[in-house]
């Protein structure tokens, strides 16, 4: 199975995903062409971008129902 088919399993079931854990999981290090990837096929993914501390910023996607 792709990192591409286990990211996108991993959003089929209902959870999110950052970078960090698409790294930590999937060892995939760009999460966003992924997202772009799975956009073409016709998934529909939202982003959220999550403010951490010392104003640090990163996304959050998700699959929308």
């Amino acid at each position: 199975m792709s990192k591409i088919d286990k990211i996108e399993k991993h959003l089929k079931d209902g959870k999110p995903i950052t970078q960090r854990e698409a790294i930590d999981l999937y060892d995939s290090y760009r999460l966003s062409g992924v997202i772009f990837s799975l956009k073409k096929r016709g998934m529909s993914i939202e982003s959220n971008i999550i403010k951490a501390d010392n104003d640090i910023h990163f996304a959050e996607y998700r699959m929308v129902a």
